[in-house]
C-alpha cells in the first residue's frame, strides 16, 4: 500500500508540475498574443494603414503565437514535436502550391495597401487596364473607366506591371504637336503659340511655355508647344488649346499640312470618253512639268488632287487601255499590278512621285 501511495505521489509530482508548466504557457501565450495584437495595430494605425490590412495583420500575428503557444505546451508533455511541425509545413506547402494565385493576389494585395503605389480616387494605368480606381481590397482592385466601365483586375497583375499614377502630382506637362506648312513662317507660328497659352488662364505661367521645332517632315515643320497645368485643369486645357490653334492658324494664313489619298477602278468605256480623258491627263502633264522640288506643298497638293479626278475617270477607259494605265501607276508607286484597285497615300517626294506618275499616264 506504501509502495502504491508513493508510486502516486511521484506521478503526481512529476505531472503536476508538467500540468501546471503547460498551463501557465497557455495563459502566458495568449496574453503575449493579445498583446501583439494590440501592439502591432497601433503602430499600423499610427502609420494611416489600410484598416483592412490593420484588422488582417492583427489576427494572423494572434494566430501565430497562440500557435507557437500550443507546442510549446505538447513539447512539455514529452511530445516530440518536430514531426507535428514537419506535417503542419508539408500541409501549408500543398494548400500553397494549390493556391498559388489567389496567394499571389493576395500578396500582392498586401503590398499594395501597405506601400501605396495608388489609391481610391486615382486615375492608373497597368496590367493592361486603365482607369479610376474605386475600391482596393486583399484580392482585387476596382477600376471604372471613363465610359463607366467597371473592371475588376486581380492585385497580382497590377503589381506585377508597370503602373501609371496619372493622379499622383498636382501639375502634369501638356504637349501640343503642331505641324505647319514649309511656306510659312516658324517665328510666327511660335508667338501665335505661346501667345495662346499665355492667354489661358488655367495653364501655369511657370514653368513658362515654351514652343519648339521638333522635325523637318516630309511635308511639314513639325512644332511642340509645351506648357503646365493643374491636374484637374489638363483635358480641358488641351482640348481649348488644340481647338484655338486651328482656329488662329486659319485666320493668320498659316498653313497645316494634309495627307491625300486616291484610289483607280478599271471599266469599260467609249471612244468619246476615252478622249476625254487624255485631254485631263495633257493639262495635268504641263501642270506637273512646271512643278519643281522648291515649289510649296501647295502647288504640289493641288498638282494630287488633280491626278486624283484623273486616275478616278479612268472608270471611262477600255479595259485594255485602263489594265495598261493601271500597271504603268502601280509600277511607279510600287504595288502589284495584278489588283484591280490601287489605294495609295502620297508620302516622301510628292514633286517627284508626281512627275513619274504623269509620264507613265501619258505613254500611248
Amino acid at each position: 500500500m506504501n509502495t502504491v501511495l508513493e508510486k502516486l505521489t511521484a506521478l503526481g509530482t512529476e505531472y503536476g508540475l508538467k500540468v501546471i508548466g503547460a498551463i501557465l504557457i497557455l495563459i502566458l501565450g495568449r496574453v503575449a498574443a493579445a498583446v501583439g495584437r494590440k501592439v502591432l495595430r497601433k503602430v499600423l494605425r499610427k502609420a494611416k494603414t489600410e484598416e483592412s490590412i490593420v484588422t488582417f495583420v492583427g489576427s494572423l500575428t494572434y494566430i501565430l503565437i497562440l500557435t507557437f503557444t500550443i507546442i510549446a505546451t505538447l513539447a512539455k508533455f514529452g511530445v516530440q514535436t518536430a514531426s507535428f511541425v514537419a506535417i503542419l509545413g508539408a500541409g501549408a506547402f500543398a494548400v500553397g502550391m494549390a493556391l498559388q494565385g489567389s496567394l499571389a493576389n493576395f500578396a500582392s494585395g498586401v503590398l499594395t495597401l501597405i506601400f501605396r503605389p495608388y489609391k481610391v480616387g486615382d486615375y492608373i494605368e497597368g496590367g493592361g487596364v486603365a482607369g479610376t480606381v474605386k475600391e482596393v481590397r486583399l484580392f482585387t482592385t476596382t477600376l471604372h473607366t471613363p465610359d463607366n466601365i467597371k473592371i475588376i483586375v486581380p492585385n497580382s497583375r497590377i503589381y506585377a506591371d508597370v503602373i501609371k499614377n496619372y493622379s499622383a502630382n498636382d501639375t502634369r506637362r501638356l504637349d501640343l504637336a503642331v505641324g505647319i506648312g514649309y511656306g510659312s513662317s516658324i517665328q510666327k507660328a511660335q508667338e501665335l503659340l505661346t501667345d495662346l497659352m499665355r492667354s489661358d488662364e488655367r495653364i501655369l505661367s511657370e514653368p513658362a511655355p515654351q514652343v519648339f521645332v521638333s522635325e523637318l517632315g516630309d511635308s511639314s515643320v513639325n512644332l511642340i508647344a509645351r506648357c503646365w497645368a493643374k491636374r484637374e485643369n489638363f483635358w480641358p486645357a488641351k482640348f481649348d488649346l488644340t481647338r484655338n490653334t486651328k482656329e488662329e492658324f486659319d485666320e493668320r494664313g498659316i498653313e497645316i499640312p494634309f495627307h491625300n489619298g486616291w484610289c483607280i477602278w478599271s471599266h469599260a468605256a467609249t471612244e468619246a470618253e476615252k478622249a476625254d480623258v487624255e485631254n485631263r491627263a495633257a493639262a495635268c502633264v504641263i501642270l506637273c512639268h512646271d512643278l519643281s522640288m522648291r515649289r510649296t506643298l501647295t502647288a504640289l497638293l493641288s498638282a494630287v488632287r488633280a491626278v486624283g479626278r484623273l486616275v478616278t475617270s479612268a472608270k471611262a477607259l477600255p479595259r485594255r487601255h485602263a489594265a495598261r494605265r493601271m500597271r504603268a501607276l502601280a509600277g511607279c508607286l510600287g504595288f502589284s499590278a495584278s489588283r484591280l484597285s490601287l489605294g495609295a497615300t502620297l508620302n516622301g517626294r510628292p514633286s517627284r512621285i508626281i512627275r513619274g506618275l504623269m509620264r507613265k499616264i501619258s505613254l500611248p
